[in-house]
């Protein structure tokens, strides 16, 4: 499974959201910016780069439980 996202600044996103999840950046692909990968344990994230600004409500997001011990 995969999860595509499209953002103006994919790396930051993606550096984010390795830190939340515990997810280690991938070289990307050939003519992909960025790529974030759990070790196949996880839905893979992929955040790319799209030229148009936001212009709508985000119709997705990704509700993360915490637990400290």
């Amino acid at each position: 499974m995969q999860i595509s996202v499209d953002a103006a600044g994919p790396r930051s996103l993606g550096a984010f959201w390795c830190e939340v999840l515990g997810y280690v950046e991938q070289p990307p692909p050939p003519g992909f910016d960025n790529w974030v990968d759990p070790d196949g344990v996880g839905p893979r994230l992929f955040f790319q780069r799209v030229p148009e600004a936001k212009t709508a409500k985000n119709r997705f997001h990704l509700d993360v439980n915490v637990c400290l011990q």
